[in-house]
C-alpha cells in the first residue's frame, strides 16, 4: 500500500508504526505517543501549531480506521480505497459482511468496465512456412540452388489464417461475441463467421449458445459451473455441417471437463471428448509456483493414446524455459523453447518441436490480446540436420536480439516509465515532503532529549539514515540526488529504550518519511552507534528493521 502513486492507499500500520496484528490497546498506545509529538494543542507557537495541523490529519485518519473493528476489517482486505467506499455505503449497510459484499460488487463492475475498454477485441494470425526443401536430400543431377537466394527459393508459404473476435456487454448478465476466421491453404480458401451469446446466471454459472455460418456451419451449446471454491465443471455439445462425397451430413461432438483444486499449488483436470473422429479420456495434473510449472497428461482412446510431461521454469522475471516430452502409440515427441517478456504488454517465444513425422520451428509474438505466430516446417521426417540448425540458429539470433535489441529496448521503456511516474507523482511527492518536513521540525526537541538520554547509558544513537535508491547509488548522499532522502531524525525519534523496530512493510508512510521515487525499489541504510561502537545496516524497503544487532558491527581498523 505504501507509496501508491495516487496516494489513496496509505499504510496506516506504518503511520502508527505497529504490526498488522496489533491489538486494540497497541493501536491506542501508538496513537497516544504520536499525539504527544504532533497534536496541534501540544505546541505553543503558531508556527509549530501550523506544522502540526498539516501533519496530524494523517495520524488521525490512521487511528480512526484501525481503532474501528469494522473499518479495520475492510482496510485489511481492500486498503484505504475500500474504506472510502465503506464510508459512502455505511448509511445503507450496517455489518462488515454487508459492506464487503457491496464493495465486492462495485469492484466487479469496475473490473468489467476496465476489461470491456481494454480487452474487448482479440486478433490471431498465423503464417505457416514450408522449408522442408532446404534440408531435403537431392539427386546428383538435380539442379541445386546455392547461397541465400537459393535457400529463399526453397521456402514457400503453405497456409495463412486469421481470426478476430469482438465482444460487447449487452447488460450485466449477457455478453455477445462475434468471431470471424479465414484460412488459405495450398491455393484453397475457407472462412467462418460465428455469433456467441453468453449469459451469466446467478452464482458462478454461465451458459453460451453459438451459431456459425460459412465453411462448416455449426451450432454449439456450452455451460460452466463452479461447485464451491475448489471444483469447476464445463460441458460443450456441437453439431457441425460436413460435406462428404457430395452429401451434407451433421457431425455431433461432445466434450466435458472437470477441474479440481487440490492444494494452493496443485490442480487436476479430467476431460472426456467424443465425436465420429475421436473418443478419448484425458487426465491432467498441474503443479505450479511463482518460478515453475510442471504438468502431466495421460490420454486413452482413439485415434491415439499418450503420456505428456511438461516443465516450464523461470530463469528470470522476464525469461522462461519450456520443455515437453510426449510418449504415445504413434511415437515419441519432444519440444523445447524459450519465452521472453519484453514489456507488460509484449511477449515473444521460440520453440522447436520434434515428432516422428517431422521437425517444426515455431515463432510467436503476443501483444495484449493479439497473437502472431509463424510455424516453420523444417523437415517431414525426424533428422539430425534440421534439429541442429533449428536449435542453433534461433539461439544465436535470440542472443543477438537479446543483447542488441531486447535489453536496450526494455531499458529505454523502463527509464521512460520511471520518468513518467516521477512526473505524474511530482505533486504528491511535494505534499509528502512538506508533511515530512513538518514532522521533523516537531520532532527536534524530543529527539534532542532522546539523544541525551541514550548517550548517558551508551545506548542507540542514529548517526545517519538514508532512504531511497541506494543499491545502484551506494555512494550518494541526500544532497546529491532527489532519489535519496535523509531520515536520521525520524528514526532517532522512534528509538525506545535503546531499541528501534520497524515492521515488514514499506517505510514510506512512517512519520517523517516520504516516498521520493514511487513504484521503484528502495532501501534504508542506517549508520548508528551502540555502546560507543559504530554499526551499519542496509535493508530493503519492505524488510523489517530491528537494531541494534551484533551482525551490524563495523570492524575497527
Amino acid at each position: 500500500m505504501a507509496g501508491a502513486s495516487d496516494g489513496a492507499d496509505e499504510n496506516y500500520y506504518a503511520i502508527l508504526n505497529i504490526p498488522k496484528d496489533a491489538s486494540a490497546d497497541e493501536v491506542k498506545n501508538a496513537y497516544r505517543r504520536l499525539c504527544v509529538l504532533y497534536h496541534p494543542d501540544k505546541h505553543q507557537t503558531e508556527e509549530r501549531q501550523t506544522l502540526a495541523r498539516e501533519l496530524f490529519p494523517r495520524i488521525q485518519t490512521a487511528y480512526a480506521v484501525l481503532s474501528d473493528p469494522q473499518k479495520r476489517a475492510i482496510y485489511d482486505i481492500y486498503g484505504a480505497s475500500g474504506v472510502s467506499a465503506g464510508y459512502d455505503l455505511a448509511p445503507y449497510y450496517g455489518t462488515t459482511a454487508e459492506l464487503k459484499a457491496e464493495f465486492e460488487m462495485q469492484k466487479r463492475r469496475q473490473e468489467e468496465e476496465r476489461r470491456q475498454t481494454l480487452a474487448n477485441a482479440s486478433v490471431t494470425m498465423e503464417v505457416s512456412v514450408d522449408a522442408t526443401q532446404v534440408f531435403a536430400a537431392r539427386d546428383e543431377d538435380e539442379d541445386v540452388h546455392s547461397g541465400l537466394f537459393g535457400i529463399i527459393e526453397d521456402i514457400e508459404i503453405s497456409s495463412m489464417s486469421a481470426q478476430q473476435s469482438i465482444e460487447t456487454q449487452l447488460n450485466e448478465a449477457d455478453t455477445l461475441r462475434l468471431t470471424g476466421a479465414l484460412l488459405s491453404r495450398n491455393g484453397r480458401g475457407a472462412g467462418n463467421l460465428a455469433l456467441t451469446l453468453r449469459h451469466q446466471h446467478a452464482g458462478d454459472w454461465y451458459s453460451e449458445f453459438g451459431v456459425g455460418a460459412g465453411t462448416g456451419r455449426n451450432i454449439t451449446l456450452k455451460t460452466q459451473m463452479s461447485f464451491g471454491a475448489k471444483m469447476q465443471a464445463s460441458a460443450e455439445a456441437a453439431l457441425q455441417e460436413v460435406r462428404q462425397q457430395g452429401m451434407i451430413i451433421l457431425v455431433p461432438s461432445f466434450t466435458a471437463v472437470l477441474y479440481r483444486t487440490l492444494t494452493q499449488h496443485t490442480y487436476t483436470a479430467l476431460k472426456f471428448a467424443v465425436s465420429p473422429r475421436e473418443i478419448n479420456l484425458t487426465s491432467t495434473a498441474v503443479y505450479h509456483t511463482d518460478r515453475m510449472q510442471a504438468s502431466s497428461s495421460l490420454q486413452f482412446g482413439q485415434p491415439t493414446s499418450f503420456l505428456r510431461l511438461t516443465l516450464k521454469r523461470s530463469l528470470t522475471d522476464a525469461t522462461k524455459l519450456r520443455g515437453s516430452l510426449k510418449i504415445g502409440l504413434d511415437g515419441v515427441g519432444l519440444s523445447y523453447g524459450i519465452e521472453r517478456t519484453l514489456t507488460e504488454d509484449d511477449k515473444i517465444s521460440l520453440s522447436l518441436h520434434l515428432e516422428m513425422d517431422g521437425v517444426t520451428l515455431k515463432l510467436k509474438y503476443q501483444r495484449v490480446r493479439q497473437t502472431y505466430s509463424v510455424p516453420i516446417w523444417l523437415s517431414d521426417a525426424l533428422a539430425l540436420e534440421p534439429v541442429v540448425y533449428g536449435t542453433a540458429i534461433p539461439a544465436l539470433v535470440y542472443v543477438a536480439l537479446h543483447r542488441f535489441v531486447i535489453v536496450p529496448y526494455a531499458r529505454r521503456q523502463q527509464e521512460t516509465k520511471k520518468l513518467e511516474t516521477r512526473r505524474r507523482n511530482r505533486a504528491l511527492i511535494a505534499q509528502r515532503r512538506r508533511e515530512a518536513f513538518a514532522a521533523v521540525q516537531l520532532m527536534q526537541e524530543t529527539v534532542a532529549r532522546k539523544i541525551e538520554a541514550e548517550e548517558a547509558v551508551g545506548g542507540l544513537i542514529i548517526e545517519e539514515a538514508l532512504y531511497g535508491e541506494l543499491v545502484t547509488a551506494a555512494d550518494r548522499t541526500a544532497s546529491d540526488d532527489a532519489a535519496v532522502i535523509n531520515v536520521t531524525v525520524p528514526l532517532q525519534c522512534m528509538v525506545r529504550e535503546s531499541q528501534l523496530i520497524t515492521n515488514a512493510y514499506s517505510k514510506a508512510d512512517l512519520v517523517g518519511f516520504y516516498d521520493p521515487i514511487p513504484d521503484e525499489p528502495k532501501q534504508l541504510r542506517v549508520r548508528y552507534r551502540f555502546q560507543g561502537r559504530l554499526h551499519q545496516v542496509t535493508v530493503d524497503d519492505k524488510a523489517e528493521l530491528r537494531i541494534p544487532r551484533k551482525a551490524d558491527l563495523v570492524p575497527e581498523h
